[in-house]
């Protein structure tokens, strides 16, 4: 996708480098300063029709990646491996000890805070097998509500998990919404040659 960026990008740097020669130019041709904007308004009528086929391309191109990554996203799951569940066993025996065990809310939530530090450091297959054992450390700290309302609200972040796959789509539908042509709309938005669109810096002098 990064490719038609960059031709945007070229277009945008071709279309000012067009513009600056024709304001700077010593030709007789270019003397009257509405000839100078007849011609930049072509300039103007090449880029956007060339950032317009290039835009149509990108679509046509992501939308068809899609398409192709939805299915392949839908049937993907996790796939924990028997390290990770080695690891999460080994947090979760750690944490309920440390949990039935402690003297205050503050013991707790310190424990609570350990766990969560070390389940930061598995990936999304580690965290979907830690998701897993939540109900059965709910179920053994069913009477304390401080813990309760922090397991809560980690099963909650962990509902946000993805597949690398299902990431691989979510990327994609951003890469679509956030489109290719950042060096155009800037150039729309600060550029002399385009004083006539609406949001131009030259409006707001």
């Amino acid at each position: 996708m990064e490719q038609y960026s960059k031709q945007i990008e070229a277009e945008v740097a071709k279309f000012r480098k067009g513009v600056e020669k024709i304001r700077t130019s010593d030709n007789p041709y270019y003397a009257d300063v509405k000839v100078q904007d007849y011609e930049i308004r072509k300039l103007r009528e090449q880029l956007e029709k060339n950032v317009e086929e290039i835009k149509a391309k990108f679509t046509t191109e992501i939308d068809a990646k899609i398409a192709e990554m939805e299915p392949v996203a839908a049937k993907s799951f996790f796939k924990p491996t028997e390290s990770d569940r080695r690891l999460v066993d080994e947090y979760v025996s750690e944490f309920l000890a440390d949990a039935k065990l402690s003297y205050s809310d503050s013991d707790k939530l310190d424990a609570f805070e350990r766990f969560e530090y070390k389940l930061g450091y598995l990936e999304e297959n580690g965290l979907h097998e830690a998701r897993k054992r939540l109900p059965e450390i709910a179920e053994k700290l069913k009477d304390d509500e401080t813990l309760q309302k922090k397991l809560r609200g980690m099963n909650a972040t962990f509902r946000e998990l993805r597949t690398s796959e299902q990431f691989k789509l979510d990327e994609l539908k951003e890469a679509k919404i956030n489109g290719v042509d950042s060096a155009f709309r800037r150039l729309r938005l600060t550029h002399p040659a385009y004083s006539d669109y609406k949001n131009n810096r030259a409006n707001f002098r």
